[in-house]
């Protein structure tokens, strides 16, 4: 029996005054600079709390590993092409572990490979034995993953594979392109008066700021931790953002990072460029000041 038009208005009527009910609950505390409800409870991860002031103080943010230009253009093509395919499964769930090697299991990701960070998507590979474990736990957690990505990072890996070892690789290019980035960040950071440690790979930078420790005013942050108070205060006062490395150690060892910040340097020229005119101007103003 098909409900009445009256019952199917009233309880229409019902679950919106419940929804205007919840946003007047929630109106008056609510700010585009405050933690939004998902994150209470976790507003001491340093993620939260340091994209919360990359909103609020709107710096050059070098603190994350995501780039600031567009992902591999072949990927991106080809997420379009699976996304209009005439075939049906393309857009269903399917998953595949391939065995590899007796004891080793391999874990990849697509946000690393291929600068696709939002498709949160990866790979894992090994013998049956091992993976069992990772179904089991994929299964139980994830349990699939959006099937046109899926599609699209395998034909990028296809293209690639084509590649491989020629300059238009782009396993090969990202390499070159990211070297003068490292080299030029390092640079800015060793003439701003910071001491910078070169990495022979990845997408950070971990600089020494000691020597900066006179210009920069520590006490002005409640933090616990020196490497917070640094960060935050030259996102606040300077206007670049960087991430404090001790937020990836445990209690008993954060003291061996404080006196350092991590930046990434896999962001356009242009910004990167940004970035060392803000660092120097600070660096000659400080200068002057002391004069």
């Amino acid at each position: 029996m098909l409900p009445s038009a009256c019952l199917i208005k009233n309880i229409s009527q019902q679950l919106f005054d419940i929804n205007i009910r919840t946003i007047h609950r929630l109106s008056p505390a609510m700010s585009k600079f405050n933690l939004p409800e998902r994150y209470v409870g976790n507003d001491k991860s340093v993620w939260t709390e340091y994209n919360q002031l990359a909103a609020q103080y709107k710096p050059i943010n070098l603190g994350q590993g995501f780039p600031d230009f567009h992902i591999v253009d072949h990927v991106r093509k080809a997420l379009l092409t699976v996304a209009n395919s005439d075939d049906p499964l393309l857009n269903q769930y399917t998953r595949g572990f391939v065995s590899m090697y007796d004891r080793t299991i391999t874990v990849g990701s697509a946000g690393k490979t291929f600068i696709a960070t939002g498709w949160k998507i990866g790979w894992a590979y090994g013998p049956a034995n091992l993976i069992r474990n990772l179904q089991v736990v994929h299964q139980n957690s994830v349990y699939t993953c959006a099937t046109p990505l899926q599609e699209a990072l395998a034909i990028g890996f296809e293209e690639e594979l084509k590649k491989y070892g020629q300059p238009d690789s782009y396993f090969t290019s990202l390499a070159v392109q990211l070297l003068p980035k490292r080299d030029y960040m390092t640079k800015f950071l060793t003439e701003v008066g910071m001491s910078p440690t070169v990495p022979e790979g990845g997408i950070f930078m971990m600089a020494n700021w000691k020597a900066l420790e006179g210009n920069v005013q520590l006490d002005e942050e409640p933090d616990q931790y020196r490497d917070y108070k640094f960060t935050k205060w030259m996102t606040k006062n300077v206007g670049v953002q960087g991430i404090p490395p001790s937020a990836f150690y445990g209690d008993e060892h954060k003291h061996l990072a404080e006196d350092n910040v991590r930046y990434c340097f896999i962001k356009k020229d242009e910004n990167l460029q940004q970035v060392a005119e803000v660092l120097l101007k600070w660096k000659s103003q400080q200068t002057k000041t002391k004069l």
